[in-house]
């Protein structure tokens, strides 16, 4: 890409969209979602722990599609700490609510002592929607902004 000279990072160079840990996280979660533990979704899990030096998985790891989901998703918010992607998980596995936040509970042990009590954090069900643009409501006056507007929760 031809050089910018564009140091605020406000440029559009080398913009990740997508990651090789993304489409194997996903695939193995969704081969999990279909089969259950198996070792195909094993051995993609086990490509980006490898990677990283981490003790491979074996399928007797897992007894249950839940207990692979759950360490797909354990790894997916190691794998992408601080890339803008840990939100969309969230709503997509519906558990973006109820969970106890301990990061956060850690974040403020270590760092940030004057931070409101973590254990008073939760997300409310709005935040399981995004927005519409504001272009759109103003295009479409029919379109509202509620919660009871018929939107599917994602």
């Amino acid at each position: 890409y031809p050089h910018t000279g564009n140091y605020n990072y406000s440029g559009f160079n080398n913009v990740t969209i997508l990651r090789y840990a993304d489409v194997l996280l996903m695939r193995a979660e969704a081969l999990n979602e279909l089969n259950g533990p198996n070792q195909e979704s094993i051995t993609l899990v086990n490509q980006i722990r490898s990677r990283a030096g981490l003790t491979e998985y074996t399928l007797g790891s897992f007894g249950t599609k839940a207990a692979l989901r759950d360490a797909i998703f354990d790894e997916r918010n190691k794998e992408f700490f601080m890339e803008g992607r840990r939100r969309d998980d969230l709503i997509r596995w519906s558990r973006e609510a109820g969970n106890s936040p301990t990061a956060l509970v850690k974040f403020k042990e270590k760092v940030v002592p004057t931070l409101k009590d973590p254990n008073t954090y939760s997300d409310a069900v709005n935040y399981a929607l995004y927005p519409y643009p504001l272009n759109e409501i103003q295009s479409n006056t029919s379109l509202n902004q509620s919660l009871n507007d018929g939107r599917v929760r994602r």
